[in-house]
């Protein structure tokens, strides 16, 4: 899989940025599950959706950041778009106003030239629980035949990362989205390192660790790595 040559912008936004999903001005929307039916036993699936699926069905709960990019750069090789955008978006507040709780943009090299708008935009939605929507933009810089319904076809396939991707990224429990610096922390854990191993692994100070697994254990309620392991787990039944 090799989309070819591409940028990607992490803007991992911390809980309160408000704003709508996207201002765009050419632009059609499909709900994931909900638009163009997914494609029928006839017509032909590029070998990129299974590939993409089995990658991200591959992925571990400690592999969910470097998912992330993998999927993009899938999405936008699946496509061909000029770019794609991610955002994970908060929608349980009142009012017209969203909270974007993290995002992240895979471009092309050479696309979003300077004066020079998308001409084209397609945002796919896809509800990973209630008042939690994550939206897929992509953009073309011409008017370019896209089947949509291969993205809803990947989505659908990989719920487990998707609501991994949501546990690590998104508010919880009344909190706003987790830092990356703890979410570093969250991802040594989860790979069985213990609260003494991750100093070294991180170049951190053990009571800045200390700090970071206690909050990091508040957020989801455990009181242990143990059960940090089972509440992640959990979310593939």
């Amino acid at each position: 899989m090799n989309p070819g040559n591409c940028s990607a912008q992490n803007h991992f936004s911390p809980f309160g940025a408000w704003t709508r999903p996207w201002p765009t001005a050419t632009a059609t929307t499909i709900t994931a599950g909900a638009g163009p039916a997914a494609p029928g036993p006839r017509d032909a699936v590029p070998s990129s959706v299974p590939a993409l699926i089995g990658q991200l069905q591959r992925c571990t709960a400690e592999q969910v950041d470097e998912g992330l990019e993998a999927c993009l750069r899938g999405l936008l090789d699946i496509t061909q778009a000029q770019s794609v955008s991610w955002r994970l978006v908060d929608g349980t507040e009142s009012g017209p106003a969203l909270c974007v709780a993290s995002s992240l943009a895979v471009a092309r090299a050479g696309h979003h030239r300077v004066g020079v708008p998308a001409r084209l935009c397609s945002v796919v939605e896809h509800t990973v629980r209630p008042g939690r929507v994550m939206f897929f933009e992509f953009s073309w810089d011409a008017a370019q035949p896209a089947d949509l319904s291969l993205v809803s076809l990947t989505l659908a396939g990989v719920s487990r990362w998707l609501n991994w991707l949501d546990l690590s990224h998104g508010p919880l429990n009344g909190q706003g989205a987790m830092p990356a610096s703890h979410r570093q922390v969250l991802f040594q854990l989860l790979t069985g390192q213990s609260e003494k191993q991750i100093p070294t692994q991180l170049d951190l100070n053990p009571n800045t660790v200390h700090r970071y697994v206690t909050a990091i254990y508040r957020r989801y309620g455990v009181r242990n790595r143990g059960s940090l392991l089972a509440r992640w787990l959990d979310v593939m039944r």
